[in-house]
């Protein structure tokens, strides 16, 4: 880790055979060349992950040849590719990986909308939830301006809709970590991920998903808003912060 330059890149794929109950992970670890450095060795990568269940609930990770059972466990990937399976698996879970900040190393993942929907709804993980809703938002944002750039009329997947409403559903203590949840990539962040940016398909894009999930959940984002609605003019404490926060993400 101090005597190799670069950020390392993670790639994970997964497979699940429901006759053994058995999920299969496949590690990759690379880091890419740097001046000086063509080569590198593998790293010693901490992976702290968690399996949830169809019902949002923490699944129990026992890997194949260990005894001990928990609700979260850390890999330790040593090798240039290394598979881990984990047994007793009734049903497919989703997997919630690099908890915690585990490893400072870039994710490479392929998952569904159904998947990120579903992550956004129900981790327990505060940055990987977050990063999920960003995920989501930012793959169907993406669509949306490939369709308005082939002339296609427009139109809003449902899976967002229905994660957020599942995430207004939810109680909140902190109203500040809430409405980062409801926020959406912004147009700099969507530029980014382009390689021709397209200023004012983004801009329109995102513009839509703002006032179509507005639309479809009004009644949601109204009583939300009168819930945290109180006179707190010149109180900075977190809770009165979180409150403001919320509220402006409910009017914008």
């Amino acid at each position: 880790w101090y005597s190799q330059a670069g950020t390392p890149v993670i790639g994970v794929k997964e497979t699940y055979d429901p006759n053994e109950q058995t999920l299969t992970l496949y590690i990759k670890q690379n880091c890419p060349p740097t001046p000086g450095q063509a080569t590198k060795e593998p790293l010693h990568i901490p992976i702290t992950l968690g399996l949830i269940d169809k019902e949002g609930k923490s699944a129990i990770c026992k890997l194949q040849g260990q005894d001990a059972e928990n609700e979260e466990t850390t890999l330790e990937l040593t090798e240039p590719e290394q598979s881990f399976s984990f047994i007793g698996l009734a049903e497919k879970p989703t997997v919630s990986i690099l908890r915690n900040f585990s490893a400072p190393v870039k994710l490479v993942m392929e998952r569904s909308l159904d998947e990120l929907a579903f992550l956004l709804s129900y981790d327990s993980d505060t940055f990987n939830r977050w990063e999920a809703g960003q995920q989501l938002a930012g793959q169907i944002i993406a669509k949306l301006i490939a369709d308005m750039q082939q002339g296609e009329a427009l139109q809003l997947d449902s899976i967002i809709i229905e994660a957020i409403r599942q995430v207004l559903s939810q109680p909140w203590d902190d109203q500040s970590y809430f409405s980062l949840l409801l926020s959406l990539p912004s147009e700099g962040y969507l530029a980014e991920q382009m390689q021709v940016v397209d200023v004012e398909a983004i801009h329109k894009a995102r513009e839509f998903v703002v006032r179509t999930l507005a639309e479809a959940l009004q009644d949601e984002l109204e009583r939300l808003y009168l819930d945290n609605h109180r006179d707190e003019s010149g109180q900075f404490d977190a809770g009165a912060i979180g409150r403001r926060r919320i509220k402006n993400m409910c009017l914008s």
